[in-house]
């Protein structure tokens, strides 16, 4: 068992990977979260099979695919869960290479669906670049202040 006390940024670029897990129970391993170092930084990762987010981590993380315990006052206590995770590096890579970067400064956003760009705005950061291949493809963007952030959505599965 992990239990790791996060700063005031990294616990909210925690939250926001967290919203990516699945609520689908028959399939334990999207509904955990599954961490490893790229390049000596820890990176967490959640998906459930129609988005998925991964973030850039702070402190001292093993690798591993976890449940999570709990996630409160900036604790995260994570329990390790057996399983394959999906390779969640070809899936956000896949959803750029389909893309076209957007600029959001001029405000052209009307290719895109409202409830993906709510999404994407959901994203802790200041500085986020969407790249979409227009209305009902998918959509990927990235951002980072200090932490990057790279997540992809399938754009018949959201919800309001």
């Amino acid at each position: 068992m992990q239990t790791i006390k996060l700063n005031k940024q990294e616990d909210k670029v925690v939250k926001w990977v967290l919203q990516a897990r699945s609520k689908d129970k028959s399939r334990p391993v999207l509904t955990g979260v599954f961490i490893e170092h790229l390049n000596d930084i820890p990176v967490m990762v959640c998906c459930d099979g129609f988005k998925a987010f991964a973030a850039e981590l702070e402190g001292e993380y093993e690798d591993g695919l976890y449940t999570v315990l709990t996630h409160s006052n900036k604790i995260l206590v994570l329990e390790p869960l057996s399983g394959m995770f999906p390779n969640y590096k070809a899936i956000l890579k896949d959803g750029i290479k389909d893309g076209q970067v957007i600029d959001t400064d001029n405000n052209n956003l009307t290719n895109i669906d409202p409830k993906m760009l709510k999404a994407a705005a959901s994203m802790p950061s200041d500085d986020i670049q969407i790249a979409a291949g227009g209305w009902n493809k998918p959509m990927a963007f990235s951002g980072g202040s200090g932490l990057k952030m790279y997540g992809m959505i399938m754009p018949r599965h959201l919800k309001d």
